[in-house]
């Protein structure tokens, strides 16, 4: 016999802070993307019910309040399983997005160390760079895979992307030692 619906247990963030200064807005939306807020409408957030982030958004919600601002925490739960998949689905869509851009910019980087190796450009410094752009991009990964609560198809083929660009970096920093030792 199938396995019962059973609903998900969600937080909701309601808030309201003035616009003027901008940098009040500003910091509560960068903090919300941080955490992976669905907006359902504006100032409007959706979030998985966790203590996490239960602990998390009540933080938030102080802080918006010492901003002179509202806000307001409430726990939900889906009201029927054709809802909650489109939720589900709308979170793992916004996580797939970034795993994409990922992925495009390891492609970039890759592409950047074949021109380097084309031009037999290998120095310690073209190496920094290269390093400190792969070190970049998996912060990112990592910060994605934080808010990716429901497993988005997008993490393989990001995580994937990744190894293959640090392979890349280690054939580039073997070649870059070989350069430097011989001069």
């Amino acid at each position: 016999m199938p396995k019962a619906w059973q609903p998900k247990t969600w937080l909701v963030f309601i808030y309201k802070v003035s616009s003027d200064p901008a940098r009040k807005r500003v910091f509560v939306w960068r903090r919300l993307t941080q955490l992976g807020a669905l907006y359902l409408q504006q100032a409007v957030c959706l979030f998985p019910h966790t203590r996490g982030m239960k602990a998390e958004l009540e933080d938030l919600a102080e802080r918006v309040r010492e901003l002179e601002g509202e806000a307001t925490l409430l726990r939900a739960a889906s009201m029927d399983a054709a809802w909650e998949k489109d939720i589900l689905n709308r979170f793992n869509a916004d996580c797939d997005t970034l795993y994409v851009k990922i992925r495009e910019e390891t492609t970039k980087l890759v592409n950047e160390i074949k021109r380097e190796e084309d031009r037999q450009h290998f120095t310690l410094g073209e190496l920094d760079e290269l390093e400190e752009w792969l070190r970049g991009l998996r912060r990112r990964f990592e910060k994605v895979k934080q808010r990716d609560f429901f497993k988005a198809q997008g993490a393989a083929q990001a995580q994937e992307a990744l190894t293959a660009a640090e392979e890349r970096v280690e054939i580039f920093t073997a070649r870059v030692e070989q350069v430097n030792r011989g001069q």
